[in-house]
């Protein structure tokens, strides 16, 4: 099971200059952030965080394979993670994460908890329509989905 302070970035307490953290996120990831959407998952995650005067530039790099169920035929398709993600945080009167590429964190929020970052990131990379290569997926639910029964053996 996933510790909940793992992905606790401590920016309040951050010396100005270059900080590197390092994650790696397994099907517990998602079960521990209750999605439960991704079959498994073997991502690695480098994260740069460049804190400089009063903001912080986020640098993540994913880079895995995980598992989803496919579109087509519901059987597990395993995809490639290789994903650059980019956002920029700042102090600010309350949380508001509305604009692009930006994520404003109250004043007393000394710690940055990445994991839903990371988890929207992965899950964004899902293609909108995952399904196996032409000829790969399960043929009895193919059949079944495009209503060819007739090959279907009933008991």
């Amino acid at each position: 099971m996933m510790k909940k302070d793992t992905y606790l970035i401590p920016l309040a307490q951050m010396p100005e200059g270059e900080q590197k953290y390092e994650f790696h996120c397994g099907k517990d990831f998602f079960e521990s952030l209750d999605r439960r959407e991704m079959l498994d998952c073997d991502v690695n995650v480098n994260l740069v965080v460049k804190h400089k005067n009063d903001a912080y530039k986020l640098l993540f790099t994913l880079d895995g394979n995980m598992t989803v169920a496919c579109h087509r035929c519901l059987d597990p398709l395993t995809l490639p993670v290789d994903v650059e993600y980019e956002t920029s945080v700042r102090y600010g009167d309350e949380y508001d994460d509305s604009a692009d590429g930006i994520l404003i964190i109250p004043q007393d929020m000394v710690k940055l908890d990445v994991a839903p970052i990371i988890a929207d990131t992965i899950e964004l990379s899902i293609p909108m329509r995952a399904v196996h290569p032409e000829g790969e997926c399960n043929a009895d639910m193919e059949r079944y989905v495009t209503g060819s029964t007739d090959d279907i053996e009933e008991d």
